[in-house]
C-alpha cells in the first residue's frame, strides 16, 4: 500500500508538499499541485481519515511530549502515524514533571511516544521505556534504546559558517542559549562543536570571548529583559577595536540573531558590510528585521512525519538496539550575510 512518502519520493518533492497539496493549501504552484495529484492516482495512494482509533483495536494511538508545539513538526507526526494506522495525541510536559500522561502510559493506552524537544529526567525516562518505545526528535538525551530522528546539528552550523567565511568574514562569533525549559540542551553543544571545526578548517584563530554562551531562557514574562541582554552582549562583543570586533555572529537561534541586528543597528553598523549574521532557525522573526537573517532551514514536517514512521518501526520489529535517522539541511541566503540590491 503506497504512502505519502511514496508519493513525494515518485513526484520528486517533500513529503510537506505533498501533504500541503492534499489538504488544499494555496501556497502551492499549478504545476507542482497537479504533479503530485497525478502521483496521488498513479500509485492509488488513498489517505488514511483523521479521528480517533479505539483503545481496543490493539493500543494503535501514539503519545507526543513536548514543551512547546512546533506546527510543522506535529503536524508531520500526525501525518505519519495516519499512514501507519495510528493516532496521535499532543500533551504538554515539562522535563522534572511527571504529568497525567504517565498514568495513561502506565495503562497501556499508548503504543509508543515521541518526545520532541524535551529532555526528561531519567527515572521518568526509564519509566516510560519499561511501558513502551520511545523515539526523540530533534533535542535528545542519551540512554539505552534512544532512538532519534534530528538533523546533523553540527554539520548544518558548520556549513552556515563557512558561508560567512566564503563572503570574507574571519572574525567570527557565536552565541547560543545553554539552558531550554529547565535543562542543558544538547543541540546547542553540538551547533558549537559545528563552528568550531569550520573555524579550524580554515585555519582561522578563535577568540574564546566570541564564544557566548547564553544562561538565561527566553519566556513570554521575560521577553524584554531576554533581548536586552543580548543587546547587552552583543554591544560587549562589538566594543573591541574596529579591526578586532567581530564581523560575523552566529547564532544558535532566530530570537538572538534578530536581537543581534537590532543592536548592532543601534550602534551604527551596518549589516552586512560591518557585522554579517546568521541563525538557525528560519522562523517568522527572521522577517522581523531589516535586512531579513539568513537561516538554516530544517526539514520541519519531515522531521516529524520520520519520528511517527521510526517509532512504528520499532513498535513492529521490536530492536535490541537504538535506531537513528539523520535528515538533510538547507541555507536560505538573505541579506544579513549577502548584500542585495
Amino acid at each position: 500500500m503506497a504512502t505519502i512518502r511514496d508519493v513525494a519520493k515518485k513526484a520528486n518533492v517533500s513529503i510537506s508538499t505533498v501533504s500541503r497539496v492534499l489538504n488544499g493549501h494555496k501556497m502551492i504552484s499549478d504545476e507542482t499541485r497537479q504533479k503530485v495529484l497525478k502521483t496521488v492516482e498513479e500509485l492509488n495512494y488513498t489517505p488514511k481519515p483523521r479521528g480517533r482509533a479505539s483503545h481496543k483495536s490493539n493500543r494503535k494511538s501514539l503519545l507526543v511530549l513536548t514543551p512547546s508545539p512546533v506546527p510543522q513538526i506535529t503536524n508531520g507526526i500526525f501525518e505519519g502515524a495516519r499512514d501507519h494506522g495510528y493516532d496521535a495525541m499532543i500533551t504538554i510536559a515539562q522535563s522534572n514533571n511527571d504529568g497525567a500522561y504517565v498514568k495513561y502510559v502506565e495503562e497501556g493506552l499508548f503504543s509508543g511516544i515521541v518526545l520532541l524537544n524535551i529532555r526528561l529526567s531519567s527515572n521518568i525516562s526509564e519509566f516510560l521505556l519499561s511501558k513502551c518505545p520511545i523515539v526523540q526528535c530533534n533535542e535528545y538525551d542519551v540512554f539505552p534504546k534512544a532512538n532519534l530522528v534530528t538533523i546533523d546539528n553540527s554539520g548544518a552550523t558548520r556549513d552556515i559558517t563557512n558561508h560567512l567565511i566564503e563572503t570574507g568574514k574571519r572574525r567570527l562569533a557565536f552565541i547560543s542559549p545553554q539552558y531550554i525549559y529547565g535543562y542543558q540542551v544538547k543541540f546547542a553543544l553540538d551547533r558549537e562543536y559545528g563552528f568550531r571545526r569550520a573555524l579550524d578548517e580554515s585555519n582561522i584563530d578563535l577568540n574564546p570571548e566570541f564564544i557566548v554562551r547564553t544562561d538565561f531562557e527566553l519566556g513570554i514574562e521575560n521577553y524584554r529583559e531576554y533581548v536586552e541582554k543580548i543587546h547587552s552582549i552583543v554591544r560587549n562583543l562589538l566594543s573591541y577595536p574596529e579591526d578586532e570586533r567581530p564581523n560575523g555572529i552566529v547564532c544558535s537561534n532566530d530570537q538572538i540573531a534578530a536581537s543581534c541586528i537590532n543592536a548592532a543597528k543601534a550602534m551604527g553598523l551596518r549589516i552586512p558590510e560591518d557585522l554579517a549574521v546568521t541563525t538557525f532557525d528560519n522562523t517568522f522573526t527572521c522577517f522581523m528585521t531589516d535586512p531579513f537573517i539568513t537561516s538554516i532551514k530544517q526539514p520541519n514536517f519531515e522531521l516529524g512525519y520520520e519520528s511517527a514512521n521510526l517509532l512504528v518501526s520499532v513498535i513492529n520489529e521490536k530492536p535490541t538496539v537504538s535506531k537513528q535517522v539523520l535528515l538533510g539541511h538547507s541555507i536560505i541566503k538573505r541579506g544579513s550575510s549577502v548584500i542585495t540590491k
